[in-house]
């Protein structure tokens, strides 16, 4: 993911899993694993969830655009 700040590996952050056309986002906690300066200046930074996604909110993110209508 993109951050305009700079974390520090081992911190924990909070975020959401969205995806277009899903109404709603699938809250997450994250442990920074590694950060790197992207070129525009922003930090690109890798991340692993503190717990596994239930396989309901795999099969929404994964699933395909035309099975949500």
């Amino acid at each position: 993911m993109l951050q305009g700040t700079s974390p520090k590996p081992g911190e924990i952050l909070a975020g959401e899993l969205i995806r277009e056309g899903v109404a709603e986002p699938i809250p997450i906690i994250l442990r920074v694993i590694q950060v790197r300066l992207a070129p525009a200046g922003d930090f690109l930074v890798g991340a692993q969830f503190l717990r596994p996604l239930s396989p309901e909110e795999f099969r929404v993110l994964v699933e395909s655009s035309a099975s949500n209508t």
